[in-house]
């Protein structure tokens, strides 16, 4: 896969929300604590994945983890609504809280099959 970083960026779809049992953007990578977005969408871009969130769960013992999920398609994110909940770069999932996720499109020339 081939990325131009001129012609391809990030696009904010909104926040959107999931229930404790089911996820709309299925889950793709793991990160540690020190992952950043931008890892996260260089990561989406080299696998091709047009739809990506980039997720900071609260573990419940004093500890984070960065998660990045990705959807191969345009019409998942968006199953369980729209959602106030989104949390602005504090950890968007905690122990037995309400999920949100901020959503992102990935817009240009994007090649891969996103596995």
């Amino acid at each position: 896969m081939h990325k131009d970083s001129g012609m391809v960026y990030p696009v904010y779809l909104g926040c959107y929300g999931e229930t404790p049992d089911h996820t709309a953007i299925p889950l793709l990578k793991i990160y540690g604590a020190n992952m950043q977005f931008q890892e996260c969408f260089n990561d989406m871009l080299d696998l091709g994945c047009p739809i990506f969130t980039f997720v900071t769960e609260d573990i419940g013992i004093g500890a984070n983890v960065n998660k990045c999920y990705a959807a191969q398609t345009l019409d998942t994110y968006a199953q369980y609504g729209p959602s106030t909940e989104c949390s602005k770069g504090k950890p968007n999932w905690p122990p037995g809280g309400i999920i949100a996720n901020e959503v992102y499109q990935i817009k240009g020339n994007l090649s891969g099959n996103c596995q």
